[in-house]
């Protein structure tokens, strides 16, 4: 009896063994197999022929060239040869099987039901022999039992290959979603924490209970909060861009000196803080480079932030710049708690972290490293990662392509990191809109009045509407210099009021440069709202000293 879960190989030893134990003479017998393709044959049972027959049969050519394995395994014929002695077509099969006494042969190939050939059943005698009627008949159920065996045995592996790819299938959308959740609880807590940081601060203000000094530290803090939840937004935004293949660069050569600059210029408050020492060892000669400008700034600045985020106080961050055969090289290094072997496959991975429990000492949506892979991959570089090990810190290094000058160069644009505002803003500065004439249309009344407020604050002359319908008919009757217009409202949107806008004649304001100040973020929002007429679009929130540099070069047309 066949144990249950037997090899194939095992089941059919087991058919060879009880066919010689019912035969009325001595018989041996074999089974050889087709591959996949029916290209090749092998032997898979021979139990009762000895292992030297096994190695004969091995080492022999099996090309269906002649004999019985061309009969049964290629033209799918039985073969019946009496005695290999006395027959001439089989010399070659007689020399290879005298050695083990067989004198007779038996083949019927094994067809499966779909009628597709499997491969054949061997029966040897050691004398001369035809075989009567009734063997057969039992050849061929033999055969046809064999069949059967194979394609059940077939199935199981096949079911067993369907069940191991279920099981990973599940494991793999189990540990997805247990990203994603870890991701939720990870983005919650750093949405709703600058929040509640925001929420007292106001509240303490409303309230008028601090002192001046506290009053600047909570205005400060407000401010830090509120760019740590810009922040995470653009990389949410940019992340999304990146799964959609939205994301493209505008290159043109670049001074990656001053790149490195500008970024070390926004990280330098942060290393200060915790007295890191910001060390920059950079190759004067490495003084072009083919990117766009502000996604390379962004890859720099992203790292540099990631070194002093995980690097303790009194520690050293190094940026270096430099060529080698293969390419510009940028590299930061820390000294800081360093990435364990096992994380170091995923640190670029998407939403992964080391640590997403609620103990973990760092906060962060796990994005910025992936947005540094994939904005580095654009750029047609690599990107990788080393550490010792934890404690010993990490060393990151970007590299691009050696530049090879284009026929020409494109503009570049995309986000910029800003630094913390400065509150002491000369006072040709704060009136820098002083004589000029702004309609805002904003439907949220808050919004509506902080930005009048702010646009006040720099000596602006300002009149809000509330809908598009109202701007028209302030247009006509203000005549403004800049119009600052939402397109996000009920009823009617920004696109449709610059539509009307430039569709009024010249001397009813027809050609009034306007702002598209909008929560749409985006390149694809950005073409769209310059295509319908606006001059620039600028994404809430807005710095308000920008915004005001902005209204003032269109309403002297210098950016037309």
């Amino acid at each position: 009896m066949v144990a249950k879960g037997a090899s194939l190989t095992e089941v059919l030893d087991f058919v060879i063994l009880a066919v010689e134990e019912q035969a009325t003479v001595e018989l041996r017998a074999s089974i050889l197999l087709l591959d996949d393709e029916g290209k090749q044959i092998s032997l898979c049972a021979a139990p009762s022929l000895p292992e030297s027959y096994r190695h004969a049969v091995a080492l022999c050519p099996i090309d269906f060239e002649c004999g019985p394995l061309r009969q049964t395994g290629f033209q799918e014929q039985p073969v019946l040869a009496t005695d290999l002695t006395s027959t001439p077509e089989w010399a070659d099969t007689a020399k290879l099987l005298t050695p083990f006494s067989i004198r007779a042969i038996w083949a019927m190939p094994i067809i499966s039901s779909h009628q597709k050939q499997l491969g054949s059943l061997f029966i040897y005698s050691s004398a001369p022999r035809s075989p009567g009627p009734s063997e057969q008949t039992m050849i061929e159920n033999v055969a046809q039992t064999i069949a059967l065996a194979i394609e059940r045995q077939q199935a199981e592996a096949e079911r067993e290959k369907l069940l191991i790819r279920e099981q990973s299938a599940r494991e793999q959308a189990e540990a997805a979603n247990r990203l994603k959740d870890e991701f939720l609880a990870v983005v919650s807590h750093e949405l709703r924490t600058p929040l509640n940081a925001i929420t007292g601060w106001v509240f303490m203000l409303l309230h008028r209970t601090l002192d001046d000094a506290t009053q600047l530290r909570a205005l400060q803090s407000i401010q830090r909060q509120v760019r740590s939840q810009c922040q995470l937004v653009d990389d949410l935004l940019d992340v999304a861009r990146i799964v959609s293949g939205k994301l493209r660069l505008e290159l043109s050569e670049v001074d990656p000196l001053k790149i490195i600059a500008a970024a070390l210029d926004v990280v330098r408050p942060a290393a200060e803080a915790k007295q890191i020492d910001l060390m920059a060892e950079l190759d004067p000669a490495v003084n072009v480079v083919w990117a766009d400008s502000e996604r390379l700034q962004q890859v720099i600045w992203n790292l540099l932030s990631n070194a002093i985020k995980f690097t303790p106080e009194r520690g050293q961050v190094e940026i270096r710049l430099r060529r080698t055969d293969c390419g510009i090289d940028f590299v930061v290094a820390d000294t800081g708690q360093g990435i364990g072997e096992d994380f170091l496959p995923y640190v670029f991975d998407r939403f992964r972290q080391a640590d997403v429990s609620s103990t973990r000492t760092h906060g962060g949506l796990g994005l910025g490293l992936a947005i540094v892979r994939h904005l580095t991959e654009l750029h047609g570089g690599t990107v990788s990662a080393a550490s010792p090990g934890k404690g010993k810190g990490a060393t990151f290094t970007v590299r691009l392509p050696i530049p090879v000058v284009p026929s020409r160069t494109s503009r570049v644009s995309g986000k910029k990191q800003q630094a913390e505002t400065r509150l002491d803003v000369p006072a040709e500065e704060r009136e820098i809109l002083k004589g000029l004439r702004v309609l805002v249309v904003e439907d949220e009344s808050d919004d509506r009045e902080i930005l009048s407020a702010e646009l006040a604050h720099h000596g602006a002359t300002v009149s809000a509407s509330a809908c598009a319908a109202d701007a028209l008919t302030e247009l006509e009757h203000l005549r403004p210099d800049v119009l600052v217009a939402d397109i996000g409202m009920p009823g009617e949107d920004g696109y449709s009021l610059i539509r009307k806008v430039r569709a009024c004649p010249f001397d009813q304001g027809g050609r009034t440069p306007a702002i598209a100040l909008t929560a749409f973020a985006g390149d694809a929002n950005r073409k769209r709202a310059l295509e319908a007429g606006y001059q620039r679009h600028i994404t809430k929130p807005a710095d308000p000293n920008e915004l005001a540099r902005t209204i003032v070069l269109l309403a002297r047309g210098q950016m037309r």
